[in-house]
Order: structure tokens, then C-alpha cells, then sequence
């Protein structure tokens, strides 16, 4: 499931667009919902978001700015706007901080569910094509008496496109012991 994080200073509104993505979206799960910018970034920081759905017109914080925030912490997060204004300088915008939609309201559930499968089916795709270039058996990296190498963005990458095909994966660290006694503890 893709996790979605939904922004709008408007309370009925937030509600409305988590209704559609529980209801009519099941391949996406609601991280959480935020009423600014300023509180969708706190929660960006904290955990992978493969989806914002954000509102472009909000105090203090536009859906513009925290798209080009999100993107800049985020490179790979997908970014839908809803907006009641279909003015230029916000498709601008939209377009500078590479959106993925750019939906007007009043947004109807089908007009969302289409955008939602669409996307659904480019992340799929994506998410194969990345697991198929990591060739995971190739993909391999012994890592013995180098306690200094930092492996972490390579296993966050490889933890990413995996999870969704629930394949188990295994990482052994042995500071200060043998192959023999690493193996042995499992």
C-alpha cells in the first residue's frame, strides 16, 4: 500500500479527499492529514510519504511551497494539488515543482478515484522497473571488519521496493566477531 499524507487548512475539505482515498483508493493508506504546510513538513521528516495530496491555497505555507519542500526531502514522492483556483501562476507553480496532477475544485469522487488509479498504476511500474535495475541477487554487498561503512541508504533503498512484495531480507553486522559466530546467532 502507498502511504498518503493529505494537507488542507480547510477541515471539511481534508475530510472529503481521506473519505475518497479510504473508500474509492485501496491501494493507498492515509499516513495522516495535516491542516498546514508547517505540520506536513514535521511529518515528512519523520516518515516516507509516497503521495502528498495537498491543497494549494493555505496560510502561511501554499501547497506550491511545500511541494518544492517535500520534493527537496523527498525526491521520489508523487504530489497531487487541489485547488479552487485555476490561475496561471499557480499551474506555474505546479508545474515548477513537478507535480504530478493538478486537480480543480470541486473535485468529484470520480475524477479522483481515475487520478488516484493512475498514478497507482505509474508508481507500480516504477517500483518494478527499480526492483528489476537492483537485481537483487546481484545486489549483494559484503561488508566484513568495516564497522565504518555506512550501508544505510543502500538498505533503505533496496527496504523500499521490496516491502511491497514481502520479500524477507536478512542484513547480518558482526563487529568484533567471526563469520562463524555471526552465523551461529541466527
Amino acid at each position: 500500500m502507498y502511504k498518503v499524507l493529505i494537507v488542507d487548512d480547510e477541515t471539511p475539505a481534508l475530510r472529503y479527499l481521506q473519505t475518497i482515498v479510504e473508500k474509492y483508493a485501496p491501494s493507498y493508506e492515509i499516513a495522516g492529514c495535516c491542516t498546514s504546510g508547517e505540520e506536513a513538513l514535521a511529518r515528512l521528516q519523520k516518515e516516507h510519504i509516497d503521495l502528498l495530496l495537498t491543497d494549494i491555497s493555505m496560510p502561511a505555507m501554499d501547497g506550491i511551497a511545500l511541494s518544492l519542500e517535500a520534493r527537496q526531502m523527498q525526491p521520489d514522492i508523487h504530489i497531487i494539488i487541489v485547488t479552487g483556483y485555476a490561475d496561471f501562476e499557480y499551474a506555474k507553480g505546479a508545474i515548477q515543482a513537478s507535480v504530478d496532477d493538478y486537480i480543480l475544485k470541486p473535485v468529484s469522487v470520480s475524477q479522483m478515484k481515475d487520478t488516484l488509479d493512475k498514478l497507482r498504476l505509474r508508481m507500480d511500474e516504477e517500483q518494478a522497473a527499480a526492483l528489476n535495475s537492483l537485481r537483487l541477487k546481484g545486489y549483494v554487498h559484503i561488508a566484513w571488519d568495516l564497522p565504518q561503512l555506512d550501508l544505510t541508504p543502500q538498505l533503505e533503498a533496496i527496504t523500499k521496493y521490496i516491502k511491497p512484495y514481502k520479500i524477507a531480507c536478512y542484513v547480518l553486522v558482526g563487529f568484533n566477531s567471526t563469520r562463524e559466530q555471526d552465523l551461529h546467532r541466527l
